[in-house]
């Protein structure tokens, strides 16, 4: 009777880690899914951010393109233009109106 009463009490001691363990466990995991969803919110607002940025950068290279071709026509306005040519640079542009290669791996 002593060895059952051993056994039963092991089986038990078992059964309370197992649980404990799966109570750890199933906390944890709820966890990580409200992470996750916390990075999908996070991600679905860069996702907008970025098309904004995108789109503002379009505007601007359309705009510094418009100044260069008004530029080459009026000779008077390149000192104009040419004090903003690191600004054409970051846009991808040459100060005369033309496009050149992208220097950062952006189109």
């Amino acid at each position: 009777m002593a060895k059952s009463a051993r056994t039963s009490q092991l089986l038990v001691l078992a059964l309370f880690l197992s649980v404990g363990l799966a109570a750890i466990l199933c906390y944890r995991h709820v966890e990580s899914f409200r992470r996750v969803g916390d990075l999908q919110v996070r991600a679905a607002r860069l996702q907008v951010q970025t098309l904004l940025v995108n789109r503002n950068r379009a505007v601007l290279q359309a705009l510094a393109r418009e100044v260069a071709e008004y530029a080459r026509r009026n000779p008077g306005l390149q000192g104009f233009v040419q004090q903003y040519g690191p600004l054409y640079q970051q846009l991808n542009l040459a100060p005369g109106g033309g496009a050149t290669a992208p220097t950062s791996g952006q189109p």
